[in-house]
C-alpha cells in the first residue's frame, strides 16, 4: 500500500506539473485556459532538487476517449504523454494508477475566488506483498485563489491569470494522511504558466518538490 500511495502521489504531482506545461483541452483555443490546437507547444524550465532543465510539450493529432470524455494527447520532449479535456467550464486530466483510470478536474473557470471543488477516487484491487490492504482513497480539494490577476514568470508578465491550489490527502484502512499542496497558474488563451508541487509525508516516505515555469510558447 505504501508503494501504491507513493506512486499515486507522484503521478498526481507530475500530472499537475505536466498539465501546467502541456496545457490542452477538448475545446478550441478561443477563450480557454488550456489551448488545444494541434501544434501548440510550451517550453518549461523544470526545477527539481535544485537542478533545472527544459522540457517542451506539444499538442498532437491524437485523442483518447475514456468514460465518454475525449482527451487530447500532449507529447513531451522527455517522452511522456499527458491527457487533457475541457467539458463546459471544467478542465479534466487523466492518469493511470495500478491499471485504473483516474480522472481529475484541475480547473473550473466559472468559479469565483475562494470557491472550492473536490475530486475523490478509490483505487481497488491493490496487492502489495505483506500489506493487508486492497484499496486506498485519494481526495483532492481545489481552491480558486486568484482570478483576473497578473503574474510574472521568467521575466514575462501574464494577464488574466487564475491561480488554483490543490490540497491532497489520502486514506487507507481508515488511516488519514495529509500529503501537501500543488499550486498552478493558468493564463487565459496561453495555458499553465507556472506550477509548484510540495508533496511531503514522512509516514509513507514521499517527498516531491518540483517547479515548472513557462519560458516560451507557440499557440496555433
Amino acid at each position: 500500500m505504501k508503494k501504491t500511495l507513493i506512486a499515486f502521489i507522484a503521478f498526481i504531482a507530475i500530472l499537475s506539473l505536466n498539465s501546467c506545461k502541456k496545457s490542452s483541452s477538448g475545446s478550441t483555443s478561443t477563450d480557454t485556459y488550456l489551448p488545444n490546437n494541434v501544434g501548440t507547444n510550451w517550453k518549461y524550465k523544470v526545477t527539481t532538487g535544485g537542478a533545472s532543465s527544459d522540457v517542451t510539450y506539444t499538442v498532437s493529432t491524437n485523442t483518447l476517449v475514456v468514460d465518454g470524455i475525449t482527451y487530447k494527447i500532449i507529447t513531451g520532449s522527455n517522452g511522456n504523454e499527458q491527457y487533457y479535456a475541457k467539458v463546459g467550464s471544467d478542465y479534466h486530466s487523466l492518469i493511470k494508477v495500478s491499471g485504473q483510470n483516474v480522472h481529475l478536474i484541475i480547473l473550473k473557470d466559472d468559479k469565483n475566488v475562494n470557491d472550492t471543488w473536490t475530486t475523490t477516487q478509490t483505487l481497488t484491487g491493490l496487492s502489495i506483498p505483506g500489506v493487508p490492504v486492497s484499496s486506498a482513497t485519494v481526495n483532492i480539494t481545489y481552491t480558486l485563489k486568484e482570478k483576473g490577476t497578473t503574474r510574472v514568470v521568467e521575466g514575462v508578465t501574464y494577464n488574466n491569470v487564475i491561480k488554483v491550489e490543490a490540497a491532497l490527502s489520502a486514506s487507507a484502512a481508515g488511516f488519514p494522511l495529509s500529503l501537501g499542496t500543488i499550486e498552478y497558474y493558468f493564463s487565459k488563451n496561453i495555458g499553465i504558466i507556472e506550477n509548484t508541487a510540495n508533496i511531503n509525508n514522512s509516514t509513507i516516505g514521499v517527498s516531491i518538490n518540483d517547479k515548472y515555469e513557462l519560458k516560451t510558447y507557440e499557440i496555433k
